[in-house]
């Protein structure tokens, strides 16, 4: 008898956090009156997007199997990655720019979705090859795109959140089909 089993394990509460983060950079498209985007309703909905994605009950629900050491290792490796990426973006443009106008946040916020784009790189082992190097590729792209072309940040920020909620919608279809081993 073949045993079926599910490959990837949070494909489902992945999915759920990816659709929470991209709804929340459309949020970043309303600003504060000195035009930069205001981060107050972008980090409400993402900290609603951490406590989602964490819960217990939710776990409990859709995962169909333990989560392994390995992946809890990649996970917790992946987010340290991201985090010194932003802080590093952070003093970059902090050390390049003379003064926060809109081109040192517009090129702060870039290097922060690059540093995001990189961090998915690191959960190919977790959540497969095609589904997390594809997101990662496209967030990349969309910034060099928006970097090469001078884009307004408003742009990037668009297709940011599709990005995100596209693959939210796959991830979670994803999370319903069986692999055979």
């Amino acid at each position: 008898m073949i045993n079926n089993y599910y490959k990837y394990n949070r494909n489902f509460m992945t999915g759920l956090w990816l659709l929470i983060v991209g709804f929340s950079i459309f949020t970043l498209l309303h600003k504060v009156n000195n035009g930069f985007p205001d981060v107050k309703f972008f980090i409400i909905l993402y900290v609603i997007g951490m406590i989602v994605q964490f819960s217990k009950i939710l776990m409990k629900k859709f995962r169909v199997k333990p989560r392994t050491k390995s992946d809890q290792k990649i996970s917790n490796i992946a987010i340290l990655i991201m985090s010194a990426l932003v802080l590093l973006s952070y003093i970059f443009v902090m050390l390049t720019n003379k003064s926060f106008d809109y081109y040192a946040v517009r090129e702060l916020w870039i290097l922060i979705l690059i540093s995001v784009g990189i961090h998915f790189l690191f959960f190919i082992p977790v959540q497969g090859k095609y589904l997390a190097s594809s997101l990662s590729i496209l967030t990349i792209l969309n910034c060099l795109i928006g970097i090469i072309f001078n884009i307004d940040l408003d742009i990037i920020f668009v297709f940011d959140g599709l990005i995100k909620i596209i693959f939210g919608f796959v991830y979670i279809y994803s999370s319903k089909l069986k692999y055979v081993s």
